[in-house]
């Protein structure tokens, strides 16, 4: 025979479980977008640095009257 409260908690193991599951995938998720975004930085990074190694950069602020 069950009591009530065997049932309660449970329940509350249950509900315990799902937001531990859903705090880890949002940890995994962030983890990932936060990978992403450095490998975005590098890449900008890269892209910059070989825009002006050729001399685009220049051109492109000559043409457009840019500053930076």
């Amino acid at each position: 025979m069950k009591f009530w409260w065997q049932r309660e908690i449970a329940e509350a193991r249950v509900r315990a479980d799902r937001m531990e599951q859903k705090a880890d995938a949002a940890r995994d998720r962030r983890e990932e977008a936060e990978r992403a975004d450095a490998r975005a930085q590098k890449v900008g990074d890269s892209l910059r640095k070989d825009l002006v190694k050729n001399g685009f950069a220049e051109a492109m602020r000559a043409a457009f009257g840019g500053v930076g």
